[in-house]
C-alpha cells in the first residue's frame, strides 16, 4: 500500500509563525520592564540638613555680644567680644572662650529635626512663648553683630540630644539638634581656672599662717620623687614618705567658685607662695580667716633661680608674671574649702610623734 509522501510547511506558513513568535516575546519583554519600573526602590537622595539659622553660617566670628535674658526679658547673662577675648558683663570678667566658641559654633549648626506647632496657645508646652511678666522658663538668646540682630527663643529639652527652640517672630516651633543647655547666671560663663602649675615644675612652697612659725615644702631637685618639710616640729618627723607630696598637686588647675572686686590691700591672715624650677613665683593670700575662703592671687620673679635661665626665657617669664598680675590685680576669688585647706596647709598635719 502506497504511503503519501509528508506534509511540508510551507515557507509562507514558517515565515507567519515566527513574527507571531517573536511579537510575543517583544510583547512580553515589555511587560517585563514595565513591571520592574513600577517596583518601589529605597531612595538614594542624600537630603542637605535643614539648618535653623542659615543667616548665622560663616559669620560667627562677626558676632560681637551676646544676651541672655528669660521669659519675663529680666537680663541673666551679656557677654561682649574685646581684643582680649569674650568677657562678661557688667564685671567685665574674662569669660570661658571655649565655652562661648562652643556656643556659637552649636547656633550656627542647629539642625531642624522636626517642625513642631504653629498654635500659639501650645508654645507654652514646649518653652518657647513670647515674653511674658510670669515666664521665667523660655531663655531667650539674642546674638548681636548681624544686621539684624538674631534672636531665639530655647524652650524645653527633646530629650538627650536636642532641644524645642523658636526662633523671636517664628510662626512654629522646631526639635532641634545639637541640645542646647546654657547657664543662667554670670558665673556659669566665667573662666574658673586659675592657675595651672603642674606638679613637677614647683620647686618649693612656702607657708605662713597665723597660729605657726613660717615652714616649707622643699622638692630638692625636678625629678626627686617626694617633697621635704622644712623645719620639722621638734621631736617628729613626716608621718611617711611622700605625706606631702599632695599639697604640691594643688595648683594643678586651681579653680574658683565665686569672684568679685579687690576690696582690700591687706596681705592677707595666712599666705602661701610658690617657686617654680624657672623662678616663677605665685603668692596666694587669704583675705579673711573666716570661711568661706577668700583670696587675693599675684605673681613675681625670683631671681636667685631665674638669674640661670638665658635672656630670652626670662623675658618670657617677665611677660608672664606681667600678664597674670594684670589679670588678677583686681580681683578676689572664692575658692572651694578643700583646696583653700591644703594650700594653708597646717604643718602638724603632716607630722608624726617620734617614737
Amino acid at each position: 500500500m502506497a504511503h503519501a509522501p509528508p506534509t511540508q510547511a510551507t515557507p509562507a506558513i514558517m515565515k507567519t509563525t515566527s513574527v507571531i513568535w517573536l511579537s510575543v516575546a517583544t510583547a512580553a519583554c515589555v511587560a517585563l520592564s514595565v513591571a520592574i519600573t513600577l517596583i518601589p526602590r529605597a531612595s538614594t537622595t542624600i537630603r542637605s540638613p535643614l539648618y535653623l539659622l542659615p543667616e548665622l553660617g560663616g559669620q560667627v566670628n562677626a558676632i560681637t555680644g551676646l544676651q541672655l535674658t528669660d521669659g519675663a526679658r529680666t537680663p541673666l547673662v551679656t557677654l561682649s567680644k574685646t581684643d582680649q577675648g569674650w568677657r562678661v558683663e557688667p564685671m567685665h570678667f574674662f569669660a570661658d572662650q571655649k565655652q562661648v566658641l562652643d556656643l556659637l559654633t552649636s547656633l550656627s549648626a542647629l539642625t531642624v529635626v522636626a517642625k513642631k506647632t504653629a498654635d500659639p496657645a501650645r508654645f507654652n508646652e514646649l518653652g518657647v512663648a513670647d515674653p511674658m511678666p510670669n515666664n521665667q522658663t523660655s531663655l531667650y538668646v539674642e546674638l548681636q553683630g548681624t544686621h539684624p540682630p538674631i534672636r531665639l527663643i530655647i524652650g524645653h529639652p527633646a530629650g538627650a540630644q536636642g532641644s524645642y527652640v523658636r526662633p523671636a517672630g517664628a510662626r512654629h516651633a522646631s526639635e532641634v539638634r545639637p541640645a542646647l543647655r546654657l547657664g543662667r547666671s554670670p558665673l556659669d560663663w566665667v573662666e574658673h581656672r586659675l592657675v595651672d602649675l603642674p606638679e613637677r615644675t614647683i620647686k618649693v612652697i612656702h607657708i605662713q599662717r597665723h597660729d605657726d612659725w613660717p615652714w616649707q615644702l622643699i622638692r630638692p631637685t625636678a625629678g626627686a620623687p617626694h617633697v621635704d618639710v622644712v623645719p620639722p616640729l621638734r621631736s617628729s618627723e613626716v608621718s611617711f614618705a611622700g605625706a606631702a607630696d599632695a599639697l604640691f598637686k594643688t595648683y594643678e588647675e586651681l579653680s574658683l567658685t565665686d569672684l568679685r572686686p579687690a576690696s582690700t590691700q591687706s596681705n592677707g591672715f595666712d599666705q602661701s607662695v610658690v617657686t617654680t624650677f624657672d623662678g616663677f613665683t605665685l603668692t596666694v593670700a587669704r583675705i579673711s580667716r573666716e570661711p568661706p575662703c577668700w583670696v587675693s592671687l599675684s605673681a613675681s620673679i625670683d631671681r636667685s633661680i631665674s638669674a640661670n635661665d638665658n635672656e630670652h626665657t626670662q623675658a618670657l617669664i617677665t611677660e608672664r608674671v606681667q600678664a597674670f598680675n594684670l589679670r588678677h590685680r583686681e580681683w578676689e576669688y572664692q575658692l572651694a574649702p578643700e583646696r583653700c585647706s591644703a594650700i594653708f596647709q597646717k604643718r602638724s598635719d603632716l607630722l608624726r610623734a617620734l617614737p
